[in-house]
């Protein structure tokens, strides 16, 4: 396993969490924004704060960042069902698929 100088794990940030945007289910418009609120980070810690912060609409635990989206992302996987609310929230506020 080959190892990379934190030098260049720094630099990669911002394509890391550009390659993750990129993975979800966006118009490039709503992707770009997403973007630019995210911002770059000076590492890709911060930057994935930074996207998920943007993605949420809301302040983040900087312990579990991604968190904080997980809603967002499930509106985004599923879409619009037509049969009623998709997401739910369960008991001591997380947050489910509605069953």
């Amino acid at each position: 396993m080959e190892l990379y100088p934190a030098r260049r794990l720094n630099a990669e940030s911002g394509a890391r969490h550009e390659r993750y945007a990129g993975c979800l289910p966006l118009d490039p418009d709503r992707r770009q924004a997403l973007l630019q609120h995210a911002g770059s980070g000076n590492n890709t810690h911060e930057s994935m704060t930074g996207l998920h912060r943007a993605l949420a609409g809301r302040d983040v635990d900087p312990g579990n960042p991604s968190y904080a989206s997980v809603a967002h992302r499930l509106k985004l996987a599923c879409g619009d069902t037509g049969t009623g609310p998709v997401i739910a929230e369960g008991a001591q506020h997380t947050v489910r698929l509605a069953t």
